[in-house]
């Protein structure tokens, strides 16, 4: 009942440890127990690999309010014999200097750390067809304390629709460094249709508040459906009835179409009770903005991305000019 995973990105001249950690699992009462480095149990978009999003990037709303990998760990379990709600409760130390990258270089308390929760449910789930149909909700928790540094204090970054560029709005809050947040998921597959939206909302305990939400819909033309994965309650890669491919046979051309998938979406994230503490950073922002696509499933294991997004983010700070971009982007994804 050990298992392990060793996830490793090579970027540039960088090597990053992503998912790091170990588990056992069929334990008494609680279930399963995880160590290590990986993704705290808030939001399902996070949650769901990049490799399978929907879109290029995460929304602004994930981007913003979800923490990704942190050093923590983590109980989880089913609910039921049919695996259709699950929990999951962890304690993580949040934000922390002491990255996969820096080797242990931190020495003092920082009391950087975080509690963070998850309950997804599963109120319809289509066995016979493994989640061509299902209905899918869950609710999430996360209390922050940030950092006792006065200079590095509870933070919300958002990021890009297309592309890994650096966010353009930022919240900060200077006055606390600790806060709650809640969260709500909702997404339904049904057949080729698909529906999903997240909610999310943080308080501050000095007062300030932020907030942001996603809504996303695809359909897919050639009948196929998102993939879904039970224990997780995440979603998973496609399956085209027929891979992609156009050769010269010995009778002629043979070929086969894959999947498309016609996709759109918009989010928002509202950080506009932010403080500005980097110098030349542009603070405090209402940003949103909507985006469309095609994705062309080659096979299981390979994609062609093609989104736009029409960005607008609206800054606070007096002298800091609105931001209106169109943006284009194309990828051709493989994974393994």
């Amino acid at each position: 009942n050990i298992a392990y995973v060793v996830e490793v990105e090579f970027e540039g001249t960088e090597v990053d440890f992503k998912d790091v950690f170990a588990e056992m699992h069929s334990l008494p009462v609680v279930g399963n127990f995880r160590a290590g480095h990986f993704k705290e149990p808030i939001g399902l978009e996070e949650l769901t690999s990049s490799r399978f999003d929907t879109f290029m990037e995460q929304s602004y709303a994930t981007a913003a309010f979800t923490p990704a990998r942190n050093y923590g760990v983590m109980l989880f379990d089913a609910l039921d014999a049919s695996d259709d709600a699950t929990w999951f409760l962890g304690a993580f130390r949040h934000n922390s200097d002491d990255s996969p990258t820096a080797i242990a270089t931190q020495r003092d308390d920082r009391n950087d750390w975080s509690l963070a929760s998850r309950l997804a449910w599963l109120p319809y789930y289509d066995e016979p067809s493994k989640g061509r149909y299902l209905v899918h909700t869950g609710i999430s928790y996360r209390y922050g304390n940030g950092n006792d540094d006065p200079l590095s204090p509870a933070r919300f970054d958002r990021g890009a629709y297309i592309g890994n560029q650096p966010p353009i709005g930022v919240g900060v809050n200077p006055e606390s460094d600790n806060w709650n947040q809640v969260g709500a998921e909702f997404a339904v597959v049904w057949g080729a249709l698909s529906f999903q939206t997240e909610y999310f909302h943080a308080f501050v305990t000095s007062g300030e508040e932020y907030d942001g939400a996603y809504v996303q819909f695809s359909y897919f033309l050639t009948s196929e459906h998102r993939g879904y994965d039970k224990p997780t309650k995440s979603f998973y890669r496609v399956h085209p009835f027929e891979p992609a491919f156009w050769i010269d046979a010995h009778r002629g051309c043979c070929y086969g179409r894959g999947a498309w998938e016609l996709t759109t979406g918009c989010s928002y994230a509202d950080l506009e009770d932010g403080e500005d503490l980097d110098t030349g950073r542009l603070e405090r922002a209402f940003v949103d903005g909507a985006i469309f696509g095609v994705n062309w499933y080659l096979n299981p294991y390979s994609r062609v991305m093609f989104n736009y997004n029409r960005e607008i983010t609206d800054f606070v700070d007096a002298g800091t000019p609105d931001s209106n971009a169109n943006i284009f982007g194309v990828r051709w994804q493989i994974d393994w």
